[in-house]
């Protein structure tokens, strides 16, 4: 009970961390360039998946291109993580933190 007591605890932290960042940046660059600014990365991240989930692009060559070399042995077991939907999502959620 008292683990769980914790991470409630470090869960509520974390919360309240991100809705002071968020205000921050409120206050810095305004209410509506923050929405207009998340709204078009949620459309970003929404479009790459959509994309990853109807195969138009060819994951097996982004991990191809992306892959270290250290981890060419576990190439198979990344592919098939990568054609399910969470690995779809991963993938697309990457993408999206890369482009801004």
């Amino acid at each position: 009970w008292a683990v769980r007591q914790r991470g409630m605890h470090s869960a509520v932290k974390e919360i309240k961390k991100q809705s002071s960042r968020y205000l921050q940046l409120i206050q810095k660059y305004g209410l509506i360039v923050v929405i207009f600014h998340t709204g078009v990365w949620l459309l970003v991240l929404g479009g790459t998946f959509v994309v990853l989930h109807h195969d138009d692009l060819d994951i097996a060559w982004l991990v191809d291109k992306t892959l270290p070399a250290s981890m060419e042995d576990r190439k198979e077991k990344l592919l098939r993580a990568a054609h399910s939907e969470y690995g779809k999502f991963a993938i697309a959620y990457v993408l999206t933190l890369i482009s801004g």
